[in-house]
């Protein structure tokens, strides 16, 4: 998993089969790093921080086993204490 911030969103006027109609997201880690794209459902804004997780079992379980998407926004973050 990893704490990013949203810096965007994605839209296109074709998908491949089993994106149509989620929302993608462009999100900056933490600490530095290469931007992802993330798939969300909690309708996270830019400049909002989140947590994402990455992998095919995350996917499946939200999504159809087989959605041509690995990472998935998880929770929208309030705080965070170190």
């Amino acid at each position: 998993m990893l704490l990013g911030t949203v810096t965007g969103t994605i839209w296109g006027s074709h998908q491949a089969e089993g994106l149509t109609g989620i929302k993608l997201t462009i999100i900056r880690p933490l600490g530095g790093g290469r931007e992802i794209v993330a798939a969300d459902r909690l309708g996270a804004c830019a400049g909002e921080t989140v947590l994402v997780t990455c992998g095919s079992r995350p996917r499946d379980i939200v999504f159809e086993a087989g959605t041509p998407i690995k990472s998935l926004v998880v929770g929208i973050v309030d705080g965070v204490s170190e």
